[in-house]
Parts: C-alpha cells; structure tokens; sequence
C-alpha cells in the first residue's frame, strides 16, 4: 500500500503516535539495588520494604482500603521512566542524609554515586 495519493484513489492513512518512556540503564537499576542494600543494612529494612519506602515517599502507587486500613500498593519501578527512576536515586541519598545527622562527618554514610559505579 502506498501512502501517496493518485488521483484515482483516495486513501485513508492513520498514524498512532505513542509516547514511550525512556528506560533506565542495566548500571543506574544496579546503582539504585546496591544502595538500596547499603541502606537496607544501614537501617535494618529488608531490601523489599525499603524499596517499597521509597516508592511511596515518591508517590508511585496509590493508597487503598483493605480491610478497614488503608495500605500503600506501590507501582512497579519496571515502569518507571529514568527521570521517575532518578527520584527514587534522590530519596536513596535523603534517607542517607537522616541517618547521618547527628554524627561526625568521619562516621557518615557514604552512598556510592554514579561516577562511582562506572568506574567499577
């Protein structure tokens, strides 16, 4: 089928447009999952709640009754776009602030960064 018009045929052309989300990179998902570990251990979370912590502080689900109570059902972070995903990257580097106040900078948590990690 051709898109150009003769003048004998009409044609009806349709085009979809669809906005795709930019994916994150393998080395910004194993960033976010080694911080996220660093933190699980510097906290005492498990890794699963911590990353649903995070979700939540970020608004990526919704608040649902069950039950009588409400609880958080967060997203998928498979979903996200990398500029969702950086705010996850963010939230990982304020939980590290919060448990850094009120100690010595030589005792502070140190999160590895992203020039950090490319060059491991």
């Amino acid at each position: 089928m051709s898109l150009n018009k003769s003048s004998s045929d009409d044609v009806d052309a349709y085009m979809m447009v669809k906005i795709v989300k930019q994916k994150r990179s393998v080395q910004h998902n194993n960033l976010y999952y080694l911080r996220r570990d660093i933190l699980s251990r510097h906290t005492g979370m498990h890794p699963d709640d911590l990353h649903s912590y995070c979700l939540e502080r970020c608004g990526f689900g919704e608040y649902k009754d069950v039950g009588g109570k409400t609880r958080f059902s967060r997203a998928s972070s498979a979903d996200l776009s990398t500029q969702e995903f950086s705010s996850l990257v963010r939230v990982q580097q304020d939980i590290a602030n919060e448990l850094n106040l009120g100690l010595d900078k030589d005792r502070h948590l140190i999160l590895p960064g992203e020039d950090d990690f490319e060059r491991r």
